[in-house]
């Protein structure tokens, strides 16, 4: 594998792979201030599948409604059936599949078929009321979408790369592991949007008018919140 630079103010990382597998040990030579040492890092890579269209139904809106694949990390395609796709419709991509009682119990499973990471295409703007409140979903890329319905997107995400979101609904970002949301394009959101997150400690969401009851409630480690352009405060920011 090539060398990855990676420069950052006066210090130039240079990575190489030895191993290729799905986590792969590295070691870097570090350069700054002229001087020369190796150190050890690690980095996670994440293995996507790209769907097959005739993994998901559609309806005529472009909205996705089941997903039936048994690959755990998608790519959705960015037409389905000769549909755009523009949405995840209500319940769509819903699974409330309980890893914790396999884990507790000590039984075997498999997630075969539920969700762990999915990138949507660009397309997307909307995932409707519980499109994907799902129990197993940690990565989600989805850079149009601009609008998370009620208690949308309820999953236990460490990585979002959402960028243009301008609405949530009620509990729509609830119960994430997300340690900062930064919505620039935020304008509206409901009740407990960001509720239960217990790894949350930088907010910024500039362009937010109202903060909403229990909107932060139960993030007890948010520490850093920026409402700059709030003009109702209707609950404390955390508790």
């Amino acid at each position: 594998m090539n060398a990855q630079k990676i420069t950052h103010l006066n210090t130039l990382l240079n990575t190489f792979a030895k191993s290729a597998n799905s986590t792969k040990i590295k070691r870097c030579s570090k350069s700054s201030d002229n001087k020369t040492k190796s150190i050890p890092v690690s980095a996670e890579y994440r293995i996507a599948h790209y769907a097959d269209e005739s993994d998901f139904t559609v309806d005529n809106r472009g909205y996705i409604t089941s997903y039936n694949g048994l690959a755990s990390e998608i790519i959705v395609p960015d037409t389905i059936n000769g549909e755009v796709v523009r949405g995840i419709a209500t319940k769509g991509l819903y699974d409330d599949f309980d890893e914790e009682y396999y884990i507790e119990n000590e039984e075997e499973y498999s997630l075969d078929g539920h969700l762990t990471s999915v990138v949507l295409p660009d397309t997307v703007v909307e995932i409707e009321k519980q499109g994907l409140n799902n129990s197993v979903l940690k990565y989600l890329t989805a850079k149009g979408l601009k609008t998370i319905g009620e208690s949308g997107l309820e999953a236990p995400l460490i990585y979002l790369d959402s960028p243009n979101i301008e609405q949530i609904g009620d509990k729509g970002l609830a119960f994430t592991c997300l340690s900062e949301i930064d919505f620039s394009n935020l304008t509206s959101a409901g009740w407990g949007a960001f509720t239960t997150n217990n790894y949350l400690v930088s907010v910024n969401l500039p362009k937010l008018k109202t903060a909403t009851d229990s909107i932060f409630y139960d993030c007890e480690r948010l520490t850093k919140v920026n409402l700059e352009s709030a003009e109702t405060l209707e609950t404390e920011l955390s508790g």
